[in-house]
Formats: structure tokens, sequence, C-alpha cells
């Protein structure tokens, strides 16, 4: 009988430490979720909308929208697809695709509290 007891404890260690490991990467799982889609003011007067995770990024642009995949960069984070580039670099960013080739630089746009 006390053979038993002594494993008692530390199955319920066990139990706790895989419970805990659960809680652990489900919140790392949530923080690879997709963001609030983020507004760019681009020097062409374009407007461009950005959703963007770890492993991807959503561009939307004139009525276009770009999927592009997490690469690896030396500058920034990079976004590739087949017609498209994405890097953002702090509050800016370049957007260069097959279609629309010349943006220019992109500045995080920053809303306007309205004034009376």
């Amino acid at each position: 009988m006390p053979r038993l007891a002594s494993v008692r404890p530390r199955s319920w260690k066990v139990r706790n430490l895989v419970l805990g490991f659960a809680i652990t990467a489900f919140s790392v799982g949530e923080a690879h979720s997709a963001q609030a889609p983020v507004r760019y003011a681009c020097s062409t007067s374009e407007n461009l909308t950005l959703v963007r995770t770890s492993q991807d990024a959503r561009v939307q642009l004139g009525g276009h929208s770009y999927e592009l995949k997490r690469a690896r960069s030396s500058i920034g984070s990079k976004y590739l697809s087949t017609n498209a580039a994405l890097i953002i670099d702090g509050p800016s960013l370049i957007f260069v695709a097959d279609d629309n080739p010349n943006l220019g630089p992109c500045v995080k746009a920053v809303p306007v509290a309205a004034t009376r």
C-alpha cells in the first residue's frame, strides 16, 4: 500500500506538467493567429491594407488581393509569392507586384483625431 501512495503524487505531477504544456501550446498557437488589418499610405497616393501572421500575409491594393508566404530575410519581415514581394521594416513597407510594380514606399497610416 505505501508503494501506491508514492506513485499517486508522481501521477499528479505528470498530469499537471502535461496540462501546463497544453496551455502553453494553446497560448503560442493564439499568438500566430491573424492580426487586425493595418492600413498603409503609399507615395503614389494608393492605400494598402495588410493582414499578416507569422507565416503569411494578405495585401489588399486597388481592388486586388495578394497572398504571400513568409521568407527568410536579413532585413525586416519578408513575404513572397510567385507574382509579388513584400518587405516590412518597422512602420514602413515596400510592396511590388507584377501588376503594380511602382507603388513606392508605404508608411503605416495613423488615424487622425477629429477636432471641433
